[in-house]
């Protein structure tokens, strides 16, 4: 955040400005920019997301959808 302000100040920009905790990953990350005073965060879940099923047919998709947990779904 201070870094984000400095370039502003640095800049001599005048007008409103914003900040945001950005491609955050892990929660201890998430928890961080809250503490900062962060307010707008970006997540990413990138190593979360199966990019595979794309290319999948729909019978593979339900099979794949089987196999997590039912309180998970």
């Amino acid at each position: 955040m201070d870094a984000a302000c400095y370039a502003v100040f640095q800049e001599g920009y005048r007008d409103g400005y914003g900040a945001d905790g950005n491609h955050l990953k892990h929660e201890e990350d998430i928890e961080y920019a809250l503490c900062l005073g962060f307010t707008m965060l970006k997540l990413d879940c990138s190593e979360k997301l199966d990019n595979t099923v794309a290319g999948m047919a729909s019978s593979e998709l339900e099979e794949r959808y089987a196999q997590i947990a039912a309180a998970t779904r």
